[in-house]
């Protein structure tokens, strides 16, 4: 296995030619070709690596991120995640909007709307008081400054938080964009079933991103199930989440009278992606037809559903174990958590410093 001695890449006497050609005889096997898989590839990619990708199902990769809805809502995530993750995951906005910038991907910047109706106000008023006692940015609406906001959210909504700085992206669109750059780049794109032992031997370094798929005996199978629907009698310009029976659920407008609606809760256990039941669907319309009446004159246009991985805390893991690194467990984080997670890891393969290691140091050891 190839290795590279401490601060050897970054030694200021190594060009960044020199630098290119050392890592680029360094062959880096990634399984998966979800966004945390893809995103490592990225990542690993400006350091010139050899990078070879792995999916069975084809590129991009058929796991939790293909029906992903693409919000990065780091404060929203306060109800499940502690505030380091949150913080840190701030550096995600950062690098999605650069991103978008640099490749031309689709992205909306209009923030998004934490919504509560009036017998709903000690959940909202609870969640301001913790978004306070951070740094987040945020701003509260009452009835009459939402409606001025978006004029076609229904009164009954009373009260709402405001995250200016959160965006939303198209899943489909970004990871398109990134395999067209590992194509550039020489990256090679096999559509092949593989484990970390069977390619471990080809390898300097292997990178499991495989999700539900990998071998996880602690792993929980979180249902994610969206609903694309079309309806032009509805105008919204941000993502909105609300409490419907005491879980959150999600609309997304996605242009052209289009809408996403979803929610990433339920703990399932017949494990297989393509599967959805009745319920689920039927669920999403109630939702739809809660945040308003106008919903029921929609057009249905997709189901997608799929397995979110989780551990129980929530939180993403890091482990290694000789040449291999295994990554899972993003739940519906993986836009906010792969750009971080997988310069933990490049940093890791080149021994360098990372602030954000501290997040995975329960995690990060040999499994």
């Amino acid at each position: 296995m190839a290795s590279l001695e401490p601060n050897q890449v970054t030694n200021k006497y190594f060009s960044a030619s020199e630098r290119m050609s050392f890592c680029n005889n360094i062959k880096i096997g990634i399984i998966g070709a979800g966004i945390s898989g893809l995103m490592c590839a990225y990542k690993l990619s400006y350091d010139g690596f050899d990078i070879t990708i792995f999916d069975k199902s084809g590129f991009p990769g058929k796991g939790a991120s293909h029906v992903a809805s693409g919000m990065i809502n780091p404060g929203g995530e306060l109800l499940d995640l502690p505030y380091s993750f949150i913080n840190c995951s701030i550096e995600s906005v950062v690098f999605w909007n650069n991103f978008s910038k640099k490749h031309n991907c689709i992205l909306q910047t209009n923030g998004s709307l934490l919504l509560s109706q009036s017998f709903q106000q000690s959940k909202i008023n609870k969640f301001q008081n913790i978004l306070k006692s951070t740094d987040i940015e945020f701003q509260t609406f009452d009835k009459k400054q939402l409606k001025y906001l978006e004029p076609d959210i229904s009164p009954k909504f009373t009260d709402a938080i405001f995250f200016p700085k959160d965006i939303n992206l198209s899943a489909p669109n970004s990871q398109k964009i990134i395999i067209q750059h590992l194509i550039k780049c020489g990256a090679k794109l096999k559509r092949e079933m593989v484990t970390p032992i069977t390619i471990k031997d080809q390898f300097d370094w292997v990178i499991d991103a495989r999700g539900w798929e990998a071998d996880y005996n602690d792993l929980l199978c979180i249902k994610g199930e969206t609903i694309l629907i079309e309806n032009h009698d509805i105008k919204l310009t941000r993502p909105v989440r609300f409490w419907y029976e005491n879980n959150i659920y999600y609309i997304v407008p996605y242009g052209m009278g289009r809408f996403i609606i979803g929610a990433t809760s339920r703990i399932e256990e017949d494990a297989n992606p393509r599967k959805a039941r009745i319920i689920g669907l039927k669920l999403l319309i109630d939702v739809a037809n809660a945040f308003s009446n106008r919903f029921e004159s929609s057009h249905l246009l997709k189901l997608n559903n799929g397995i979110r991985p989780s551990f129980k805390n929530k939180t993403p893991k890091i482990s290694y174990n000789g040449n291999a690194f295994h990554i899972n467990g993003m739940y519906r984080h993986g836009f906010l958590f792969s750009p971080i997670a997988a310069e933990v890891i490049r940093d890791k393969i080149l021994n360098r410093d990372n602030a954000n290691s501290y997040l995975f140091e329960s995690n990060f050891n040999h499994s």
